[in-house]
């Protein structure tokens, strides 16, 4: 029979045992991540490109750069080449998932390994979801919160694990739940509340000049311009409070009541921002409210960090450029995302901006749910061809030896 301190050392030992067992797994998963990773960075690096002897150009992004949902296992870097000629050699280098920050984290590797002449950055797309590699001070909203941990007792622990890769994807990925639950329910498109805030931060005649259904409405939208233009909190909540008592669906939403909200809750107490959503929560369906009325706050929360994050990183990359004699380009996504940073940025900085937005790639033919298809990067590439050399990035062709003609009609 065993004595007591038998039974004590067999425990002790089981409990060392679980726990050298769950050190050793969360240790291998830590070595899996970075060997991941570097595998994939190591990929990027020994591609093999022919061509070069006109000119060298690294195009760096994420999954739209890579190609992700072009049915031939295209890219667009792969059309531009097309449009360019074989003196070119273009080097994609497109990471599926990639933020801005891991793009420029790596880019003096790929600078030299493939020895461009022009860099093309289209980046930050995922900066709305993942952190991987992100400087933790740009993380914090403007009042000093920060935007993963809040002001709490957790922030230093929170610090030192954030060096592990482990830690990041797990303390990113509970963070960021909302954010996927919102693309997912809005996917193939960007999420609605998104597009209200896509234009921020509005301006009072903005939040003025849309229609008024009847002469009561208008005559409260004036008072509500008059009471936002004074800074009167109490006389704003008043005219809300009547506005928004017609609102019965999404539909009777717009910017111009996303902005509203807005005002009212930089301008005026928490009590009174509670007092109109109170308003909203009683006259729509839960999922409405929740559009309309909370959806834009947590994705204007996301998108001012993840918009710091890109400009901080954009001049991390033009630093790099810059110091290797190598030329710069920014390039937009095909929908409208981050374009204020992308344009103030190439303005301060006097950068070649090559914009692609444009109503026709959001449509089903150019399009596959969140990327494009084959026809949509080559309407990309195309675009790209056309306006880089209006800022001298490449040789002006002549368009009729182009591959337009590959172009379905």
């Amino acid at each position: 029979m065993a004595t007591p301190t038998a039974k004590t050392s067999s425990r002790r030992k089981i409990i060392l045992w679980f726990f050298f067992v769950l050190f050793s797994l969360l240790a291998t998963a830590e070595i899996a991540l970075s060997a991941i990773g570097e595998a994939r960075i190591r990929a990027l690096e020994d591609q093999q490109v022919e061509g070069g002897s006109a000119g060298r150009i690294l195009c760096a992004g994420d999954s739209f750069t890579y190609g992700v949902g072009d049915e031939t296992d295209g890219s667009w870097p792969q059309y531009l080449r097309e449009w360019l000629g074989p003196g070119f050699a273009v080097v994609n280098v497109g990471w599926p998932g990639a933020n801005s920050s891991l793009v420029a984290a790596n880019l003096p590797r790929w600078i030299e390994k493939h020895r461009p002449d022009l860099v093309l950055v289209m980046i930050g797309m995922n900066n709305r979801h993942n952190s991987m590699g992100v400087n933790r001070a740009l993380l914090r909203e403007d009042e000093g919160t920060d935007l993963l941990t809040g002001e709490n007792i957790w922030g230093a622990v929170d610090s030192i694990l954030w060096r592990f890769a482990l830690y990041r994807l797990w303390r990113w990925s509970s963070v960021a739940d909302d954010f996927k639950a919102l693309m997912r329910e809005y996917d193939p498109g960007p999420p609605a509340a998104y597009e209200y805030f896509r234009r921020l931060p509005a301006t009072v005649q903005e939040m003025r000049d849309g229609p008024a259904t009847d002469e009561p409405t208008r005559q409260s939208r004036e008072r509500l311009w008059a009471a936002m233009k004074q800074g009167d909190a109490d006389a704003a909540v008043a005219e809300l409070i009547l506005l928004f008592s017609q609102v019965k669906s999404r539909d009777d939403f717009s910017e111009e009541k996303i902005n509203w909200l807005r005002w009212l809750k930089e301008n005026g107490r928490p009590e009174q921002l509670e007092k109109v959503k109170a308003v909203l929560r009683a006259n729509l369906s839960p999922e409405d409210y929740q559009i309309c009325a909370e959806d834009p706050f947590l994705l204007q929360r996301s998108e001012a960090a993840a918009a710091r994050v890109l400009w901080f990183d954009l001049e991390q990359i033009r630093k790099i450029c810059e110091a290797r004699g190598v030329r710069l380009a920014i390039l937009t996504y095909p929908y409208p995302i981050f374009e204020t940073t992308y344009y103030s940025f190439a303005n301060v900085y006097r950068l070649p901006l090559i914009d692609n937005i444009s109503d026709a790639y959001l449509s089903e033919d150019l399009r596959r749910h969140m990327h494009l298809n084959a026809r949509g990067y080559r309407r990309l590439a195309e675009n790209l061809y056309r306006e880089g050399r209006k800022f001298g990035l490449w040789p002006s062709g002549d368009a009729a030896t182009t591959p337009s003609a590959k172009e379905e009609p």
